[in-house]
């Protein structure tokens, strides 16, 4: 450890890290992020992050497809849930 870091900061940030790489992957695989992507090695805790990803996606898919069509925050479904 160097300074006054402790190893739950260190989990904390690592963990940041890979969720805003994941968010980039993401983002630049389904066409809404442009650009260059970040450079240097990936995090190492990207699998984790990702599983997190994938059922925030699916929590928001349920809501959407259940969401009453009077929702002003929701004006988009999924292809083939209609």
């Amino acid at each position: 450890m160097h300074g006054r870091e402790t190893t739950s900061m260190r989990n904390e940030r690592s963990l940041a890290s890979a969720r805003l790489a994941v968010l980039e992957w993401a983002g630049h695989t389904l066409g809404i992020m442009h650009g260059s992507r970040t450079r240097g090695r990936k995090p190492t805790r990207m699998s984790e992050v990702e599983l997190e990803l994938q059922e925030a996606i699916r929590q928001i898919l349920l809501h959407t497809c259940t969401a009453p069509t009077e929702s002003p925050r929701v004006s988009w479904r999924p292809v083939g849930l209609s």
